[in-house]
């Protein structure tokens, strides 16, 4: 979808920087070779996988938490459009410089990024838009005249606010044009005049606090020059916990740079429209998706989205635990359950078990845990996690599974290649399916020279008698 340019506070919180990791924030464009120009932002929602994922590597590296900013900044060297990490990997995880992007030159038009992870109980990405309605104002701006309009519409959960600017310049004594700035405030107060939101210039002189910050935002300012019409659009989220005894809402439009009276001051803006919005209610639930917006001026078509993660998480043995590098190590003996909370981890056997009993991204509707033989499985895990030198230096789990299933394929094929990846096979056995593997076992049944020698010749005589008919 197209999101209007120079949006600003496209989040239920008002800095992104800091606050992030409830919806993309827009902001507004920079001055090039002195003009300003709208711009538009795009944003793409892409599917990671069915079921829960564990996330993001270089964020779990760095011990971050998911859902926090800074999680979703660090997340972003795990993001890569058109081939290139949008962070750069020797850059700090938290608070990279502009220069640590490989996009953008400022938060202002670098790529921003929502995660969500496949839980059943997952929010919704705000800023989706769902339905829209506008209503056109036209009316100019002044420092005696602020512009308010109501809104009533108890189903609205944003405001979009659009300023319009004929047009933006100053001529200079010498006939040069300059450009100007114009700053203003936008006030979202509810039926008993108490302020609820607000999109201020700056916060000088403002007492900052957790509760300020819960409603306010910078950016009501437009600086540069123009000679054609200039729009700039706020987005602004409602409060979660709204009722509909605070409707009817109020949204004022204030002026707060003097009026000019000059004719080589051109900075008179307008009211343009308001529009009331419904955001999308889908929260994908148990569907690990990832929302990027990036900015269509470094982008002329859409970029191809490839992520780095660490994926689903399966039921994995009741004694083991996950090693950094995804095996599994093992204490004490295994009695045949798993862990009741799934966890992530790359050894092919749980991996295969997860596609055998899952419901959702597997074959669980036809197969149930009772008909799997969990002990085979847990030998061949035991097998494919044990460490060994990797030629390197270092040692490596013996198999491990990094796959990505897009294609529809034949179930018994499908199964059959996992299981190749660790040298084993799926059979069944005495009505459950068990998983059998080449690997070095201990003897199970001797046999001595005698034993032998009685089994050729009784083979010889079979032979003989086949001869004789």
């Amino acid at each position: 979808m197209t999101i209007p340019s120079n949006v600003n506070n496209f989040g239920s919180n008002a800095n992104f920087n800091k606050y992030g990791q409830d919806g993309i924030s827009y902001y507004d464009s920079e001055m090039k070779d002195g003009e300003i120009g709208s711009r538009q932002f795009v944003t793409t929602v892409d599917v990671l996988a069915d079921g829960e994922l564990a996330g993001f590597p270089s964020a779990i590296d760095a011990g971050l938490t998911q859902g926090t900013n800074d999680y979703n900044v660090a997340a972003l060297k795990d993001v890569f459009l058109n081939n290139t990490q949008v962070l750069q990997q020797s850059a700090p995880n938290t608070n990279p410089a502009d220069s640590d992007f490989n996009f953008g030159t400022s938060i202002a038009n670098r790529p921003a990024f929502i995660p969500r992870f496949g839980t059943a109980s997952q929010t919704r990405i705000q800023g989706l838009n769902e339905t829209e309605r506008d209503r056109v104002v036209g009316v100019t701006v002044t420092t005696s005249s602020p512009q308010t309009v109501t809104i009533t519409d108890t189903s609205t959960e944003g405001i979009r606010v659009t300023l319009g600017f004929p047009s933006l310049q100053k001529i200079e004594s010498d006939g040069n044009i300059s450009g100007t700035r114009v700053d203003y405030k936008i006030e979202v107060k509810d039926q008993a005049s108490t302020v609820i939101k607000q999109i201020l210039p700056n916060f000088d002189g403002q007492t900052v606090n957790s509760a300020f910050l819960a409603k306010s935002s910078t950016g009501a300012f437009v600086t540069g020059k123009t000679t054609s019409p200039y729009f700039k659009d706020h987005i602004i989220f409602l409060p979660e916990d709204i009722e509909d005894s605070d409707f009817p809402l109020t949204v004022t439009v204030t002026r707060t740079t003097a009026d000019s009276s000059d004719n080589l001051l051109l900075n008179a803006f307008e009211l343009t429209s308001i529009t009331e919005l419904v955001f999308d209610p889908t929260a994908f639930a148990n569907t690990a998706v990832a929302a990027l917006r990036f900015d269509a001026e470094i982008f002329r078509s859409v970029p191809q989205r490839m992520y780095r993660v660490r994926g689903r998480k399966v039921k994995i043995p009741h004694n083991s635990t996950v090693r950094a590098d995804g095996s599994l190590s093992f204490s004490g003996t295994f009695n045949g359950t798993l862990k009741g909370t799934k966890e992530y981890c790359n050894d092919p056997a749980w991996v295969l078990y997860d596609l055998l009993t899952e419901s959702r991204a597997g074959f669980g509707d036809f197969v149930s845990e009772d008909q799997v033989d969990k002990y085979s499985f847990y030998n061949a895990s035991v097998y494919n996690s044990e460490l060994i030198n990797n030629g390197q230096g270092g040692t490596s789990p013996r198999f491990s599974s990094n796959i990505v299933l897009q294609q529809s394929t034949e179930a018994f094929t499908l199964l059959n290649q996992i299981a190749s990846m660790m040298r084993a096979n799926l059979y069944v056995v005495a009505n459950k399916i068990t998983l059998t593997q080449d690997r070095p076992t201990s003897s199970t049944y001797f046999f001595l020279m005698q034993m032998l020698l009685k089994l050729v010749l009784f083979i010889q005589e079979l032979v003989r008698e086949q001869e004789i008919q």
